[in-house]
Protein backbone atom coordinates (compact mmCIF):
# COMPACT_ATOMS: atom_id res chain seq x y z
CA UNK A 1 0.00 0.00 0.00
CA UNK A 2 0.94 3.75 -1.02
CA UNK A 3 2.27 6.05 2.07
CA UNK A 4 -0.44 8.84 1.35
CA UNK A 5 0.80 12.78 1.84
CA UNK A 6 0.78 16.41 0.89
CA UNK A 7 2.88 18.04 -0.09
CA UNK A 8 2.91 22.30 0.62
CA UNK A 9 5.94 24.97 -0.49
CA UNK A 10 9.03 23.41 1.16
CA UNK A 11 7.32 20.49 2.98
CA UNK A 12 5.44 16.90 3.22
CA UNK A 13 2.78 16.10 5.64
CA UNK A 14 2.38 12.41 6.92
CA UNK A 15 0.58 10.78 9.31
CA UNK A 16 2.12 7.73 11.49
CA UNK A 17 0.71 5.95 14.02
CA UNK A 18 3.25 4.83 16.84
CA UNK A 19 2.93 1.98 18.68
CA UNK A 20 5.51 2.43 21.77
CA UNK A 21 7.52 0.13 24.50
CA UNK A 22 8.10 -2.26 21.35
CA UNK A 23 11.29 -4.67 20.96
CA UNK A 24 13.14 -2.41 18.49
CA UNK A 25 12.12 1.09 16.43
CA UNK A 26 11.04 -0.19 12.98
CA UNK A 27 8.64 0.39 10.46
CA UNK A 28 6.17 -2.19 10.34
CA UNK A 29 3.98 -1.49 7.40
CA UNK A 30 0.89 1.06 5.89
CA UNK A 31 -2.42 1.00 7.45
CA UNK A 32 -4.99 2.98 5.09
CA UNK A 33 -1.78 5.45 4.03
CA UNK A 34 -0.29 5.65 7.05
CA UNK A 35 2.84 4.97 8.16
CA UNK A 36 2.92 2.05 11.45
CA UNK A 37 6.40 2.80 13.19
CA UNK A 38 7.00 0.68 16.36
CA UNK A 39 8.85 2.02 19.05
CA UNK A 40 11.76 1.14 21.45
CA UNK A 41 10.97 3.98 24.01
CA UNK A 42 8.04 4.71 26.08
CA UNK A 43 5.68 7.20 26.16
CA UNK A 44 6.44 8.96 29.00
CA UNK A 45 7.89 12.73 29.21
CA UNK A 46 7.85 13.06 25.16
CA UNK A 47 10.55 10.06 25.07
CA UNK A 48 8.27 8.67 21.91
CA UNK A 49 7.86 11.71 19.91
CA UNK A 50 11.72 12.26 20.22
CA UNK A 51 12.24 8.65 18.78
CA UNK A 52 10.01 9.70 16.04
CA UNK A 53 11.90 12.70 15.06
CA UNK A 54 15.15 10.86 15.25
CA UNK A 55 13.31 7.69 13.52
CA UNK A 56 12.51 9.58 10.90
CA UNK A 57 15.47 11.86 10.73
CA UNK A 58 18.01 9.16 10.06
CA UNK A 59 15.31 7.07 7.72
CA UNK A 60 14.91 10.86 5.34
CA UNK A 61 18.71 11.75 6.21
CA UNK A 62 17.39 14.75 7.07
CA UNK A 63 18.10 17.26 10.51
CA UNK A 64 15.64 16.78 13.55
CA UNK A 65 15.32 20.42 13.32
CA UNK A 66 13.69 19.52 9.48
CA UNK A 67 10.89 17.36 11.51
CA UNK A 68 7.60 18.97 13.57
CA UNK A 69 5.09 16.96 15.05
CA UNK A 70 2.11 19.03 14.06
CA UNK A 71 -0.54 17.12 15.94
CA UNK A 72 -1.20 14.13 17.92
CA UNK A 73 1.79 14.91 20.43
CA UNK A 74 -0.51 13.02 23.05
CA UNK A 75 -1.96 10.89 20.96
CA UNK A 76 -0.79 7.57 18.94
CA UNK A 77 -1.78 9.13 15.53
CA UNK A 78 0.56 11.83 14.54
CA UNK A 79 1.14 14.00 11.87
CA UNK A 80 4.49 15.22 10.74
CA UNK A 81 5.86 17.96 8.99
CA UNK A 82 9.04 17.16 7.08
CA UNK A 83 11.22 20.47 5.41
CA UNK A 84 13.48 20.34 3.01
CA UNK A 85 14.10 19.01 -0.57
CA UNK A 86 10.67 17.87 -1.03
CA UNK A 87 11.55 16.08 -4.84
CA UNK A 88 13.94 13.97 -2.67
CA UNK A 89 11.35 12.97 0.46
CA UNK A 90 8.80 12.26 -2.05
CA UNK A 91 11.15 9.93 -3.75
CA UNK A 92 11.67 8.15 -0.46
CA UNK A 93 8.24 8.04 0.17
CA UNK A 94 7.35 6.62 -3.43
CA UNK A 95 10.42 4.19 -3.28
CA UNK A 96 9.08 2.96 0.22
CA UNK A 97 7.63 -0.61 0.62
CA UNK A 98 7.06 -3.32 3.08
Amino acid sequence: MEIEYKINANDIIIQVTVVPNSSQSCITGVNEGIIRLKLNSPPIDGRANKEVVAFFSKFFRIPKSAIKIIRGEKSKLKTLQLTGDTEMLQSKLKSFNI
